[in-house]
């Protein structure tokens, strides 16, 4: 690869991060967010003598669910000791499944309104499922790690980021809003110019993409 572009990248917005509007806000319910409580939901295998299984496993009885079931939640008094006894119960033949019992406070997310901005798209197809992994490439949090920042308001406003990579597209809509044109240089034709000179270098352009796209602007990424 021909390193053609040292890149400069002024950084007015990261992904444009303007978490103000409200048209990019969505209610979030991901498991980052939840709040375990200090009780675990039972369900049993069979008949059991509830409160006898709960003095043996040191838990109190909470209540049974509504719908029946067989179903009860049982107080284990710290957050700590429910997943232990959670643990240990999931071996437990007179149990046919155990969770512990967690919170979701649903709270306003911020995403940016670019069209091909999209988590869950699988890898191959057009997306950024690398600015934010849910779990449906590879791993969840597999990613660049920018949403927890959006959601802090944090712009990257003043950050000046170097890229050494093939060229650049320089008159991009996305990119040239952020490109620092007096930090930018050919090293292979010794001018100012890092645009590209073949179509194969492309490179540069989705690095600078990942680093420093001007988002929220309604197009591209």
């Amino acid at each position: 690869m021909n390193l053609r572009a040292l890149l400069g990248f002024a950084l007015g917005s990261i992904a444009g991060l303007a978490v103000a509007q409200t048209s990019n806000l969505r209610l979030e319910t991901a498991p980052e967010i939840r709040k375990y409580a200090p009780q675990i939901v039972v369900e049993f295998a069979r008949e059991v003598d509830v409160r006898l299984f709960a003095n043996v496993n040191g838990l109190r009885i909470g209540r049974a669910f509504a719908s029946g079931g067989n179903v009860w939640v049982l107080e284990a008094g710290s957050v700590t000791a429910a997943s232990q006894a959670a643990a240990r119960l999931a071996k437990d033949p007179q149990v046919a499944s155990v969770f512990q019992d967690y919170y979701v406070h649903p709270t306003l997310a911020w995403e940016p309104n670019d069209p091909l901005y999209n988590h869950d798209t699988p890898v191959g197809q057009s997306g950024q499922w690398h600015l934010r992994n849910t779990g449906n490439v590879g791993g969840a949090n597999i990613d660049a790690r920018v949403w927890n920042a959006w959601q802090r308001g944090l712009t990257g406003q003043g950050v000046v980021i170097g890229i050494l990579d093939d060229g650049l597209q320089t008159a991009h809509p996305d990119l040239a809003p952020n490109l620092s044109a007096a930090n930018s240089y050919d090293f292979v034709d010794g001018d100012a110019n890092p645009s590209p000179a073949y179509p194969e270098e492309e490179h540069g352009t989705a690095v600078a993409g990942v680093a420093g796209a001007r988002g929220n602007n309604g197009i591209g990424v």
